[in-house]
């Protein structure tokens, strides 16, 4: 869930920035019309590369360096000496574009029941335990258990 800083902050196209909920579709689509948004430019970095450099901005306050997760398993002393003993070792360096192929997973979902003790919502996720854990904790204010 946003945090109270990151309200007021679009990064990237397709980021809502609005909800507008209505009772029919023509009070949806006038009251949508009626939103008046300004933008203003953010420093950006479009070279992936780029995006840990120093003082690179940061598209997310809680990842500085823009390094959101790092994972480590093994045993770094061994692999170390593997590579050392190595009678060949290949450096490559693969860059992930901001543009790769994926699939379609659009960005919406609907409530088909809201009441003040339950909710089920419909959409797509792959992540379906921790959009019920946030909808529950964070949105509905009610036990995990009553959102299917």
């Amino acid at each position: 869930m946003p945090t109270d800083d990151d309200r007021g902050r679009v990064r990237y196209v397709g980021d809502p920035v609005a909800l507008v909920i209505a009772e029919t579709v023509w009070q949806a689509k006038d009251a949508a019309e009626r939103l008046e948004i300004d933008y203003e430019a953010l420093a950006s970095v479009t070279d992936t590369a780029q995006t840990v450099a120093p003082g690179a901005p940061a598209v997310w306050d809680e990842c500085p360096d823009n390094i959101s997760n790092v994972f480590e398993a093994g045993n770094a002393k061994a692999t170390d000496e593997a590579f050392a003993k190595a009678a060949h070792v290949v450096r490559r360096r693969y860059v992930i574009s901001r543009v790769y192929a994926h699939y379609m997973q659009p960005r919406g979902g609907r409530p088909n029941t809201m009441k003040a003790t339950s909710a089920t919502r419909s959409g797509p996720t792959c992540s379906t335990h921790q959009v019920r854990n946030a909808l529950a904790e964070n949105i509905f204010k009610i036990p995990e258990h009553r959102i299917r």
